[in-house]
């Protein structure tokens, strides 16, 4: 089976794209999974600095007002 120059030559021009699409798609996908990562962080901080205030409001209503002064 024979193949022609011009059937070569397109293929041989496709090879680069796609090899750079798969790169722009693992950086993507390395990149979201950073971020998801990150999200899945700062949503802990979040909610420890959430549980953390509630404590101290509580401790704070628990001992009284403030001393006058």
């Amino acid at each position: 089976m024979g193949s022609d120059p011009q059937t070569l030559s397109l293929i041989a021009g496709l090879i680069p794209l796609v090899i750079i699409t798969g790169i722009v798609v693992a950086i993507m996908l390395v990149s979201g999974a950073r971020a998801a990562r990150q999200q899945r962080t700062l949503d802990r901080i979040l909610e420890q600095n959430e549980r953390q205030t509630a404590l101290l409001k509580e401790l704070l209503n628990r001992s009284g007002p403030p001393p006058a002064g």
